[in-house]
């Protein structure tokens, strides 16, 4: 029997094993989600990959054609950070297709909240913008808790000490959560609203004499310091890619001559519209290298917030020159 490699639900191989009720599913919804967001190693016939191919029409035909070269003896891990651009091309389906469950499973945002986010990111100004979306609760990149990776990452001590900065910090979890004695962590937000927020936030931390909520632009704050680390979240994302150069530019300027770079890539993908605005390892490269970052390393298989998972890079960068 030919086989190909690929991720299965517990939904996917029970039809796979009985064979009954496939006409029913919806499998434009279903199967080229499970093939991206779950991650267990099992089997799928060439029979039923076949029948699935021919039941699901619209988005599940490219999503499953993008994993078609398994059949051909690869063996490719979904995971393996030099594939990205195949998930890539799967998320730019999903974006690109009528289906708002599938764009909501990829960004977090059903249709309206989406178009308000366009509405007011065109509309306004950049700091008038966002503060007018926290002031309104329309916060979907907001997952009200420490972001998973960066748990993990203080669990297993991999996190840098030192003078750290998040900027775009939103409601300051991941600043609190950060912060240690041996560690201070700088928290910036271009809102008002959500800077008072997480300050209050940061007070209740037995770690508060390490936190300082600021805020400023990030594009024209300018500390007297350099930062040993820099996380970065759903906020390269939230920018036009027209600032992204600026971007680059401001990270080296702000990064230590031995510092690190922490960039969370989300989403993953390749669709036109935002925000948030598809990113990728590449996207990254064209602005940061031009000032000498380069990657450390690249981690595809890491927690995250179940809408999310399979859709998020953990991408680690060294910043190869003198400070400025």
């Amino acid at each position: 029997m030919i086989t190909c490699q690929f991720p299965m639900t517990a939904l996917t191989r029970g039809l796979a094993s009985k064979g009954a009720g496939v006409k029913d599913v919806p499998w434009a919804v279903l199967f080229p989600l499970e093939c991206m967001l779950w991650f267990e190693k099992r089997f799928l016939s060439a029979k039923l990959y076949s029948l699935l191919l021919q039941r699901g029409g619209g988005i599940a035909g490219p999503c499953l054609q993008i994993l078609d070269f398994t059949l051909r003896g690869q063996r490719l891990k979904l995971w393996d950070p030099h594939c990205l651009h195949f998930k890539a091309k799967a998320v730019s389906a999903i974006m690109n297709s009528e289906n708002d469950e599938l764009k909501k499973t990829v960004t977090g945002q059903n249709a309206s909240i989406q178009a308000r986010l366009k509405e007011v990111t065109s509309a306004l100004p950049m700091a008038t913008a966002w503060e007018h979306l926290w002031k309104e609760g329309v916060t979907p990149w907001d997952v009200k808790g420490v972001t998973p990776v960066i748990s993990h990452l203080l669990q297993e001590n991999k996190i840098r000490e030192g003078l750290a900065l998040v900027p775009g910090c939103g409601s300051g979890y991941d600043v609190v959560a950060m912060a240690s004695p041996t560690r201070r962590v700088i928290g910036l937000d271009i809102s008002k609203t959500v800077v008072e927020l997480a300050r209050e936030r940061a007070a209740l931390s037995p770690n508060s004499e390490f936190i300082e909520i600021q805020n400023a632009d990030f594009f024209t704050y300018a500390p007297p310091v350099k930062f040993d680390v820099i996380f970065d979240y759903t906020f390269f994302c939230a920018m036009k890619p027209s600032l992204r150069p600026e971007w680059a530019k401001k990270m080296a300027e702000l990064l230590a001559s031995d510092g690190e770079l922490i960039t969370l890539m989300f989403p993953v993908g390749d669709y036109e519209g935002g925000p948030p605005y598809a990113v990728s390892l590449e996207a990254y490269m064209k602005v940061l290298q031009p000032w000498a970052f380069k990657v450390l390393s690249v981690d595809d298989n890491i927690p995250s917030v179940p809408p999310r998972k399979g859709f998020e890079s953990l991408v680690r960068w060294a910043k190869m020159t003198a400070n400025f």
